[in-house]
């Protein structure tokens, strides 16, 4: 291809590689506009434009939340075989974009590359620092990278397989050895809507929604779930929130079985009793 002079070439080696992040750091670091081209029918693995183009609305939508306009972003497919037929294109976008002027990112440093966790969560904050509240608070076009947990209470036991299940934090299982506790927090930013925490869920208490709210960057974690932490009615040991335990018990006598108390007993205190010695001194002082 030949390109306009303003136009900076920027080959890749897959269009899927061409992420959120990619995109927004583009306009981060001065750029004006941002044109994805693709040789339609060329792709080895058979994807359509229909991945990217998703990605370019969540883009888009982001740019938007700042008054920056969606038109900065386009996709351009060449006929299969004959590339140059969009170059004329290329050149009407150029010109385009010149009359847009620049944006508000062009009048501020580029952000630092985070030293570590996600880059587009540090990219977002870093441009809501210099660019002030968005005027659009949430982003549910294209292919969101994002996505927002929401849990039944009435269902949940706080078994915190979900937390265990999160690999980016997101979910954390948090007990609080102050007030006898248990919460699970959720941060919004840490959240890439994978849904693993849904699936593992043996309640079915978690739904997913995949979504931006930008309000939410960089902010404390919310408590999407808060309960007491039973303690061994032997050794004050702690051993699981209420719930759980209400819940395991309601089922055994429902069944007609008779150890439901059981569930109270830390694991060293349910050995002892049940072989029928004492307990174990360094237990009971360990409760203690």
């Amino acid at each position: 291809l030949t390109y306009p002079p303003s136009v900076l070439p920027v080959e890749v080696p897959c269009l899927a590689l061409v992420s959120p992040w990619l995109v927004l750091r583009a306009f981060d670091m001065g750029a004006q506009g941002f044109a994805v081209i693709s040789d339609r029918g060329r792709c080895r693995a058979g994807l359509d434009s229909s991945r990217w183009r998703e990605i370019i609305r969540f883009a888009q939508g982001v740019l938007g939340c700042w008054g920056i306009e969606s038109e900065r972003i386009r996709i351009f497919e060449a006929e299969e075989g004959a590339p140059h037929s969009i170059e004329p294109e290329l050149g009407r976008f150029a010109q385009e974009i010149a009359t847009l002027g620049p944006t508000p990112l062009s009048t501020s440093e580029p952000a630092p590359l985070p030293d570590k966790g996600l880059l587009l969560p540090a990219l977002l904050k870093d441009i809501k620092n210099r660019l002030g509240s968005p005027t659009g608070e949430k982003v549910s076009a294209g292919a969101v990278p994002f996505g927002k947990i929401e849990l039944d209470s009435s269902q949940c036991t706080g078994c915190g397989l979900c937390s265990l299940e999160c690999t980016t934090g997101a979910l954390i299982a948090s007990p609080i050895e102050e007030t006898g506790s248990f919460e699970l927090l959720f941060k919004h930013d840490c959240c890439v809507a994978c849904g693993q925490c849904v699936e593992i869920c043996p309640e079915k208490c978690l739904r997913l929604e995949r979504v931006l709210e930008l309000d939410s960057i960089d902010s404390p974690p919310v408590v999407l779930f808060a309960d007491e932490i039973v303690r061994c009615r032997e050794c004050g040991a702690p051993v699981a929130p209420r719930k759980m335990i209400d819940r395991l018990q309601a089922r055994l006598v429902r069944s007609g079985e008779q150890s439901a108390s059981q569930f109270e007993l830390c694991p060293a205190c349910k050995v002892s009793l049940s072989l029928g010695s004492a307990i174990p001194a360094h237990v009971t002082e360990a409760g203690r």
